[in-house]
Formats: C-alpha cells, structure tokens, sequence
C-alpha cells in the first residue's frame, strides 16, 4: 500500500528537500525515533536556512539568546553565557540559531554584544564547522593567534516592526523535533 505525495514548489531544491523530509518522517513512523533521523533533519534544515539565506526577519535578539542559551545551560554541564542584547533586529533567525548552537555545543563559555549595527560574539580559541553559517549572515570572522581569542562580526539593522516568534525555554528542551535537540542530538 503506498502514499502518493504531490510536491508544488517552484524550486527544484525546494522540491528535493521536501520529498527528504517526507522520506525521513516515513521512517521514523515506520522505526521510532533514532540519532540517525535527527542527523538528517539537521542536514535538511540547514539547507533550507541556507536556501533562505537572504531571508531578513525582524527579530527579538535578547529573546532569542537568551532563551536558546538557557536551554543549552540546562542541558551542558559548566556551560555558562553572556547576553548584552537589546531591540529588535533584521536578522535571519534561522541561521543565526544555528550559529549559537554549534558555537554552544563546542564551546562552555562565550558572550554576545551588540555595538554600532553589530552584534560581536566573544570567543575563546577557534571554533569548528561555523564559517559557512558566518559567511551566510554576511558577517566576519577574527581569530588572535596571540591571545587565541575569535570574534564574529555580524552586520545588522535595527527594526522598527515587532518581532517573530521567539520560542520558549521549554519549547526548545521539550519539543524533540526543536533546532535544539538536532544539533545536539537528544532523543
């Protein structure tokens, strides 16, 4: 007995992403939940962000760090964080989300500013696997070989507009399919 799906999406990516997706849910319906779909989930939803990359939400910057990094310290151990955020900012939330966390989960401390149309994230060492995502969000990357100490750059404007939705504390820890729980690969 098979499913028939009709995929209308004017991009062929659009297309291909949405018939993974469809293919990983069919699995985890068919196997229960395994580290293996969400592998998959992350991969497919960090190229639909990438897709998007030049996608600008008004956003709620205090809100979104905080939250995501309250969670993060809830989840790993001697984790600990910095937010001096305020306003709302065009930003695309997607991948600006996904930056924090893989900086979070390699990462047990670092502290986020916001000066002059920036946000600056203070880091020590170097991180992994984050220059792609930098470099979507338009921004820089510095690393002090002195000090061993990076700073990301991010260009941003300030928004006038109210914000989009910005989840929850819990809504990152409890729902099993949040951004969260892909990147660190909870079950």
């Amino acid at each position: 007995m098979g499913v028939d799906y009709v995929i209308v999406l004017p991009n062929s990516v659009e297309r291909y992403l949405s018939a993974v997706r469809i293919s990983v849910s069919v699995s985890i319906l068919k196997h229960g939940l395994q580290t293996r779909h969400l592998k998959s989930l992350k991969k497919i939803h960090i190229a639909e962000s990438l897709l998007h990359q030049n996608t600008r939400q008004s956003t709620d910057v205090n809100s979104l760090c905080t939250n995501l990094l309250s969670a993060v310290a809830t989840i790993k151990d001697g984790f600990s964080f910095k937010c001096n955020l305020s306003g709302n900012l065009y930003l695309n939330k997607n991948i600006f989300t996904l930056l924090i966390l893989y900086l979070a989960k390699q990462k047990s401390f670092f502290k986020i500013t916001q000066t002059g149309g920036f946000l600056l994230i203070h880091l020590d060492g170097k991180p992994k696997d984050v220059s792609l995502l930098v470099t979507a969000l338009n921004g820089f990357f510095f690393f002090e070989t002195k000090t061993q100490k990076s700073l990301i750059v991010i260009p941003t404007t300030e928004s006038n507009e109210k914000s989009v939705e910005i989840e929850t504390e819990w809504e990152y820890l409890f729902n099993i399919f949040s951004v969260l729980n892909m990147v660190f690969e909870r079950i």
